[in-house]
């Protein structure tokens, strides 16, 4: 099966639809916020990124992430969506995920 490229302004701009639709805010917040998560996503590939976002309890977790050097193959049919971010969490040894219209901010 080939496997459709997807341009980066794409999923910036799904990303904004998405937040859009979770918050109902305005169209610009949305695309800043997008901007903000498809820069963090960015930094990831290339090192260890430290950031905060809200929770789905409503609290405030602080990460240290990274997409880079992992070497993972996803069990079942896995799609990258524009709905999460997915990453490696160094603390916790894992994948973990959260929502992009939840994230606050990268240090």
């Amino acid at each position: 099966m080939e496997e459709k490229t997807i341009s980066w302004r794409t999923n910036v701009f799904e990303m904004a639809q998405i937040i859009a639709r979770e918050e109902g805010t305005l169209s610009w917040v949305n695309l800043s916020k997008a901007w903000k998560v498809y820069r963090l996503k960015k930094a990831m590939k290339s090192g260890i990124v430290e950031f905060m976002f809200r929770k789905v309890d409503g609290t405030i977790r602080c990460a240290k992430g990274t997409l880079s050097g992992i070497e993972y193959e996803a069990k079942g049919g896995y799609k990258k969506s524009a709905k999460s971010v997915s990453y490696w969490d160094i603390e916790a040894n894992g994948f973990r995920s959260f929502k992009p219209e939840n994230f606050i901010a990268s240090f």
